[in-house]
């Protein structure tokens, strides 16, 4: 171990201590940095909290320097411990290595070994499991890229909050490792708060689709939290909240154990009062309004009852997209549709947090800039106290006082509606016309079977819903012959308000049928199923065989199938394997009836049917 150095006359000493300084380093980053300093913590190895589960703060320890060894000890001081400072506990303080011995000292000079190894800190990870973890055993060369390695390892095990690793070295070139280690708290209880819109069950679903669901029992994860909230935000978005707002909140409630709660502000509603359109010459306003089916403008007769005026920036783009198809459908290929512009009705706009860039909002009568919806800073969720009590207040007063204050504070979590006027630019193009049509790799069709298909002919008005209305019928085709994954690519080559097309065929090859399985039917036996579809093994692959043999099961009422069926090749062969994956539908039917026959004459009718 290290030990103080005395040296007479005591100005020796001095400048020995100014010379060589007797320092430990311990922290997370411990290593010199580029800049000759060294950072002593994994706070300050780097500014601000390191969310769990990222880089860690650092690589491995120094050794603490020797004293030189023309500095004998003193007897006073063969006594004494090593000057290891207030923060250091002692090697054996914490929880030690089982077995550890102190090593032999290398002979010649060497780089040192591992002596004993403590850690200390940890309450939730017990000391066995922490050496059983740890790869550095004692006896081990002392190497600082292994120490480095070995603490990035045990940081990606997400069980600390932090860790820093200390070294001391001692007689004979022998250097003990300290980890000083602060476990990561468990979640102990989820809860939500706030929310009136959505339900408890709608959270929980819309983080187990954002895969960021927070669990009881698992480790806490700032950033599967910050994603929550973000996910929460959306949810509330889609309702019509722009201003919604999550956040998460940790309390302790045990040892090691930590509360989250999610304290939501919904926010007000916006609303959409009108929707106008710039630069369309083709279609009218009013027709491109009712291409809009997930946004409408509102109507004071039926607004109230319907979603669809509430403004969310993501419907509004699905909408955009059927104005683009119906542009493309009469030879308008270069439709573009600007980011639409939103003016605050009745107010001064403000822009809302988390709008997306696509989104330019303006004052009325003012341009784009950087304005907004919402500017408010950010909402305080602290719950306030309430106001004391003035002196010689009665119980009436008292009463009336609860009253007034529970009926303002009723009115501040439900702000009014917001009105929004929205104007959507657009640059219709040019219109295009078809020119000439190729068709490139077929050979299981001739040309003109292709173009039977196809319903475009030179010098008509190009019509892309048509095109990709002809190319999926051609595919179907293909699949009815056993060419399943048949591929057509159409090119279009634009020149002077004329749109050649080109139609590129990759046919690849026939397929055969090996084997139908079905996957979910826990009580419908396979040979119910299979009687059903039209297609057998062995049989040449065909689509619409297969599609009859679904539509066919799902008439039986036993079984319902789910998506498409997976349909795998098998190798380089040219067979494919067929699997059909369903749920069994209830077996239990219970039919109530009545009726009235003549004048007196009721009948009710009451039945059971059970399905096994």
């Amino acid at each position: 171990m290290p030990r103080a150095v005395r040296v007479c006359p005591p100005v020796f000493a001095a400048i020995l201590a100014l010379a060589v300084p007797l320092t430990i380093i311990r922290g997370a980053v411990p290593l010199a940095a580029p800049d000759g300093q060294v950072a002593t913590s994994a706070q300050e190895a780097s500014p601000g909290p390191t969310p769990p589960g990222g880089a860690p703060p650092g690589p491995a320890p120094s050794p603490t320097p020797a004293p030189p060894a023309e500095a004998a000890p003193s007897p006073q001081d063969k006594n004494r411990g090593p000057e290891t400072g207030p923060q250091s506990p002692e090697p054996g303080a914490g929880g030690e290595a089982e077995g550890a011995t102190a090593p032999e000292a290398p002979s010649g000079g060497g780089k040192g070994v591992i002596g004993r190894i403590v850690v200390d800190g940890n309450i939730r990870v017990s000391d066995t499991a922490f050496f059983n973890s740890l790869h550095l055993k004692s006896g081990d060369p002392y190497d600082e890229r292994a120490i480095q390695d070995e603490f990035r390892r045990l940081w990606d095990l997400d069980l600390f909050d932090d860790i820093n690793v200390e070294s001391r070295k001692r007689e004979g070139n022998v250097y003990d490792l300290i980890f000083h280690v602060r476990d990561r708290p468990l979640v102990g209880n989820v809860a939500f708060v706030g929310m009136k819109a959505v339900t408890e069950a709608n959270i929980q679903e819309r983080l187990n689709q954002a895969k960021c669901e927070v669990k009881r029992g698992q480790p806490v994860d700032f950033s599967v939290l910050s994603r929550a909230e973000a996910a929460i935000e959306q949810l509330l978005a889609e309702k019509g909240y722009l201003q919604a707002r999550a956040k998460a909140r940790l309390t302790p409630v045990g040892q090691g154990q930590r509360e989250v709660t999610f304290h939501i502000r919904e926010g007000a509603k916006t609303k959409i009062k009108k929707i106008d359109f710039t630069g369309n010459t083709m279609f009218t306003d009013r027709r491109l309004r009712k291409m809009l089916k997930l946004t409408k403008q509102a109507f004071w007769l039926t607004s109230w009852a319907s979603s669809k005026t509430l403004y969310h920036p993501a419907k509004f783009d699905q909408d955009a997209e059927n104005i683009r198809t119906s542009y493309k459908s009469v030879g308008y290929l270069d439709i573009a549709i600007q980011p639409e512009i939103v003016e605050l009705v009745g107010g001064k706009p403000k822009k809302p947090q988390g709008t997306p860039k696509s989104l330019t909002l303006v004052a009325p009568g003012t341009t784009p800039g950087a304005q907004g919806l919402e500017d408010e800073d950010e909402e305080d969720f602290e719950e306030h106290p309430p106001a004391a009590a003035p002196p010689g207040e009665t119980e009436k007063q008292r009463t009336r006082r609860v009253k007034a204050e529970l009926k303002a504070k009723k009115k501040s979590e439900t702000p009014p509606k917001k009105w929004v006027h929205l104007t959507v630019p657009i640059d219709e193009g040019a219109q295009y016309k078809v020119g000439k049509i190729d068709i490139e790799g077929n050979s299981v069709f001739s040309g003109p079977e292709v173009m039977a298909r196809v319903p475009l002919r030179a010098g008509m008005v190009f019509n892309d819903s048509a095109l990709k209305f002809g190319t999926k019928r051609l595919e179907e085709d293909y699949g009815e012959r056993g060419y399943f994954y048949v591929s057509i690519d159409p090119r279009i080559d634009k020149h002077e308000r004329t749109a050649d097309l080109t139609l590129a065929i990759t046919e690849d090859k026939k397929y055969f049928v090996d084997r139908i399985e079905f996957g979910g039917n826990t009580t419908t036996r396979d040979g119910v199923l299979r009687r059903e579809m039209p297609l057998t093994e062995e049989d040449l692959f065909n689509v619409r065989r297969m599609r009859l043999g679904l539509r066919k099961i799902a008439q039986l009422g036993y079984f319902q199938v789910g998506d498409d069926p997976a349909v795998k090749p098998k190798g380089e062969t040219d067979h494919v394997d067929i699997l059909v994956q369903g749920v069994e539908s209830s077996r239990n039917e219970i039919q109530v009836g009545g009726g009235v026959s003549g004048v007196t004459t009721r009948v009710i009718q009451l039945g059971a049917k059970l399905n096994f």
